[in-house]
Order: C-alpha cells, then structure tokens, then sequence
C-alpha cells in the first residue's frame, strides 16, 4: 500500500528555502547597494535578522520526519539508518569539501580534521556537518524520547535544560571553538522536532493547547533579540549591565525564536 506523502513538509522545507535565499540576498544588498548608517540600511539589515530561522527550521523538519519513520518500527534497523544517513549526507558533504579543498588549492587554515568537523571548506558546508551530528546523535535521542514518553511541556522544560547546560558549559570552557556548526547548540528544535515526530497525532491538541505561548515566545524572543542586534550595531560596550545579560542570551534568544517561528510555520504548512 503506498503512503500519501504530506505535503505539510514539502511547503515548509519551500518556506525555508526562500527565507535562506531571501536572508542572504539582504546581507548583500546591505553590504553592497546601501549606506551604512542609514535608516534603509538598519531597514535591510533587521529584516536580515529576522530572517534568521532557517537552520532550526531546517533541524526541527529532518528531527521531526526522522523520529515519525523510526516510530513504524518496534526495533528500529541503526546500522541501516546510520548507512542512509551517511549516504544521503556524508557523501555529497565529502564530494562538496574535496570540491572547494580543490578550488582553494588545498589550503586549510584549520587542518584537514578540523575542517571536516566543522564544515569550514566553504561557509554554507557547516548545515552539512551538523546533520551528520544529528544523525549520530539521533539514536539516543529517539530511543530516549520514546522510553520516556514525556509530555509536550515535560520535553520542552528537557530541551531547553539541555540547551542551557551546553551554552552555559562551552561558554566556561571553550570546548566548542565554532558553537555555530556543532549539533550541540540547535539541541533544542532537534528534541521538538524529534518528539514532534513520536507523537505527530498529538501535535493538532498541542497547537489549539500551546498556540498563544508559541507566539507569545516567538515575538518576545525576537525583539529582545533585534534589540540586542541593535545595540551591537551601535557598538554599545558589551561590559555594561544590563547590556552583558542581553548579550550572554543572544544565542538563547535567536534559537528560541527561530524554533517557535518553525512551529508557527509547521502550523501555517498544514492550512
């Protein structure tokens, strides 16, 4: 019997899509074809920020069809999931890397093994190296979830624990020198869309339950960010109170609400 595919995904993924294009056609346009300083330039350049959500989006998405094809299965195959992840993500991560090692002469600032932990071949190459840590890290995530079995408020408070023990960690011990390509700092769209994707029946009742909070979070989230992109912008020392606070939640803030935006986006998919 064949399986209706749910276009609900395909036009988020379409989403995404054109939000990454968009963001960075901002960026350029604000480098290049603005003047600094301008009104039109701070114009393009919040809108740049606000565009910010495709990587959650993105994580919570694969996250959540992930988990929602594992969960057909009373014991999944991990050695044939981790085979097709490699395959469908290592592989052209690996032909895009040698391609842009050629082009830059072979020239790695950071050494070959760095390079490929990190995705620094070539900037965008980074998103490729994180799902290659999701994959790895998805097992235990999926076969805790399900042993668990928490509610949609028991996981949210987990994830965003999590999420705050590795940011407050790396920030003590540097251990991650690029937060920004490892798994480890998108922890929580990946945990949301994981028990998303176990419990995708329940998501209709958690929408109806949670929508006000979701966008509640979504916009709260996002003008405390701009806010802090704002005073960056102005070069405000980041030493001062209660400027270091904003700044220290800079992270937290823009991954909350790039993760909420994506449940608004998931809900706004499915009409």
């Amino acid at each position: 019997m064949t399986v209706r595919r749910d276009l609900t995904f395909d036009i988020l993924k379409g989403i995404a899509i054109l939000e990454v294009v968009t963001h960075h056609v901002l960026g350029m346009a604000a480098r290049r074809y603005v003047e600094e300083g301008t009104g039109g330039w701070l114009l393009v350049v919040m809108l740049n920020r606000v565009l910010h959500f495709a990587v959650p989006t993105f994580l919570l998405v694969s996250s959540l069809l992930l988990a929602r094809s594992l969960s057909r299965h009373d014991e999944p195959n991990w050695l044939l999931f981790l085979r097709r992840r490699l395959l469908r993500t290592g592989y052209p991560y690996l032909v895009w890397t040698a391609l842009y090692l050629a082009v830059r002469g072979w020239n790695t600032d950071l050494g070959l093994t760095a390079t490929l932990i990190w995705g620094k071949a070539w900037y965008h190459l980074y998103f490729l190296a994180i799902l290659l840590e999701v994959s790895l890290l998805f097992p235990l995530l999926f076969l805790l979830l399900r042993a668990w079995q928490p509610d949609f408020r028991r996981m949210l408070l987990m994830a965003a624990g999590v999420q705050g023990f590795v940011y407050v960690f790396n920030y003590y011990t540097r251990i991650l020198p690029y937060p920004g390509s490892s798994a480890l700092f998108f922890l929580f769209p990946v945990v949301v869309g994981a028990w998303l994707g176990l419990n995708w029946q329940a998501w209709h009742r958690v929408w109806v339950k949670w929508s006000f909070r979701i966008l509640q979070a979504m916009v709260g989230a996002l003008a405390l960010y701009l806010l802090a992109e704002v005073l960056l912008l102005s070069n405000v020392s980041v030493g001062r109170q209660p400027y270091f606070t904003l700044f220290r939640l800079h992270p937290a803030l823009l991954l909350l609400y790039s993760t909420a935006a994506a449940l608004f986006l998931l809900r706004v998919a499915q009409d």
